[in-house]
């Protein structure tokens, strides 16, 4: 499965500490998925998007709510349903996306999001392969 998350912010900095979490769980999401974080651009239009459409999935706080075994069951389906990708929108209000959910009912800078997103990834993999994380 491939999965980008689509970062809004180009022109501010990331934080050290953001970076460097963000780092972490993308080197640990490796042996399940391949990731990738785009920064500043817009996902391509649908037109230049391969045959196939990835699940595209809004993080926006007016989004469901979704506890980790939900956001678990959300990725799982996505792919039993035949999707090989997986697209996040971070902060965004795209109508074209299969899914809009929330990560948390708090205001998170992008950069914190993508830790938090990343996290959740990593954790859904772990429910969805019965293996223990701690709580």
């Amino acid at each position: 499965m491939k999965i980008t998350i689509y970062h809004p912010d180009e022109v501010k900095p990331i934080e050290p500490f953001y970076l460097l979490a963000a780092e972490d769980y993308t080197r640990r999401l490796k042996r399940y998925s391949q990731i990738q974080v785009v920064r500043g651009k817009e996902p391509p239009p649908v037109s230049k998007m391969k045959k196939k459409l990835p699940y595209q999935i809004n993080i926006h706080p007016d989004g469901d709510p979704l506890s980790s075994t939900e956001f678990a069951s959300l990725l799982e389906t996505a792919a039993l349903s035949g999707y090989s990708d997986i697209a996040f929108f971070l902060s965004a209000n795209t109508t074209q996306a299969d899914r809009t959910i929330c990560l948390s009912p708090l205001s998170m800078s992008p950069s914190m999001e993508t830790v938090v997103l990343l996290e959740q990834i990593y954790r859904a993999f772990l429910i969805n392969q019965n293996v223990p994380y701690h709580k």
